[in-house]
């Protein structure tokens, strides 16, 4: 367990705690205005608190390689938030209202979930988005013909629609 401690460092920048089995974090983690990069891979998160979205300044949030389920939707108030990578979780759908919230957002990876479906249009609308990895999902159907593959390198074993 972090020590809430952790919270009275607003100075803080760059925050690694990748691989330290952690199934929870403190609330405090919110308190932390200048940081920029936080890293939680490897630990064994199932949820999030929901302070993680008073972080203005966050530009990369890694969640990879952890036991999350859903998100929080409070992550849809990060503004500077440019990449997401949730690699190697047991995530089974992405809330539509988080993804047009993240308007700065420009990499996306969901590689390695349980998704069956994802909610293209919203995908679609995202004006900064330029790499969406969904690969290793239960994935059904195909990508929809007018989603706008030009500006976003979508990288998944799925095809694009006939229709």
């Amino acid at each position: 367990m972090l020590p809430a401690e952790l919270g009275r460092l607003p100075n803080l920048a760059h925050l690694v705690l990748s691989g330290n089995r952690l199934t929870v974090l403190p609330p405090e983690l919110g308190q932390l205005p200048s940081l920029r990069f936080l890293s939680l891979s490897g630990n064994q998160l199932t949820m999030l608190p929901p302070e993680l979205g008073q972080l203005p300044n966050l530009w990369k949030l890694d969640l990879s390689n952890n036991r999350l389920i859903t998100l929080p939707p409070e992550l849809g108030r990060l503004p500077s938030l440019q990449v997401l990578d949730l690699d190697h979780n047991q995530l089974t759908s992405i809330p539509s209202r988080l993804l047009l919230q993240l308007a700065n957002l420009h990499t996306l990876n969901l590689n390695n979930n349980q998704l069956t479906d994802l909610p293209w249009d919203q995908l679609g609308r995202m004006a900064g988005l330029r790499k969406l990895v969904v690969y290793y999902n239960p994935l059904t159907g195909c990508v929809p013909r007018d989603f706008p593959k030009d500006n976003i390198d979508l990288i998944t074993a799925l095809a694009r629609c006939p229709y």
